[in-house]
């Protein structure tokens, strides 16, 4: 690798507010993206096909809207996360980034169940165009499911990272027979400074 290359890259990785598995799963989660909006798309159209031409775009409408108001929420948090990891705004947003994440992943779960539900319904590994748009879109909601599981892992490590302090953890041990640190290591001091010592314990 050319040492220029190699040099931009290691500069830019420094600047990544994710971990490097999180960048590869925001990445997963636009191929997987693709695959739902296949089965979506193909979905939408045996329903048209198959329908009452007059209550066509009634029945088909309402029958998928939620679907794809979840598909598209969930390409746009995707495509702003990938947008910011690389910038200081991230750390500032990875508690509303965890938010959303959290609410798709529901809405994910309930198509996931509904998609599932019809590819049952219309006779589960069939052979048939309708039956594989099922799957599709089954399954394309199932990764997602499980991407956005993971992205709540990978950002919530950055978010307790940045709340435990250095040195220590949420409840460090005392060190060399010193105060403890981490969270909770305040202690009580006299007005000059002096650390006050706990009252001996009465049985």
């Amino acid at each position: 690798r050319h040492p220029a290359v190699q040099q931009s890259f290691q500069s830019n990785m420094a600047k990544l507010h994710i971990h490097p598995v999180g960048l590869i799963l925001l990445l997963l989660a636009l191929a997987c993206w693709v695959v739902m909006l296949g089965g979506l798309a193909a979905s939408i159209s045996f329903c048209k096909n198959n329908s009452n031409p007059l209550d066509t775009i009634i029945s088909c409408s309402q029958t998928y809207q939620q679907d794809w108001w979840t598909l598209f929420f969930e390409l746009f948090l995707i495509l702003v996360m990938l947008a910011t990891c690389f910038l200081n705004i991230f750390p500032k947003a990875r508690y509303v980034y965890l938010a959303y994440l959290s609410m798709t992943t529901a809405l994910l779960t309930w198509t996931t169940r509904k998609f599932f539900t019809e590819s049952f319904n219309q006779g589960w590994l069939s052979l048939d165009n309708t039956s594989r748009a099922y799957d599709a879109a089954a399954v394309g909601a199932m990764l997602l499911c499980i991407v956005n599981f993971s992205l709540i892992i990978f950002v919530g490590l950055g978010a307790a990272k940045e709340l435990a302090p250095e040195g220590g953890g949420f409840n460090s041990l005392p060190v060399n027979g010193g105060p403890p640190t981490g969270m909770g290591s305040l202690q009580m001091t006299h007005a000059d400074g002096r650390p006050m010592q706990p009252p001996p314990a009465t049985f």
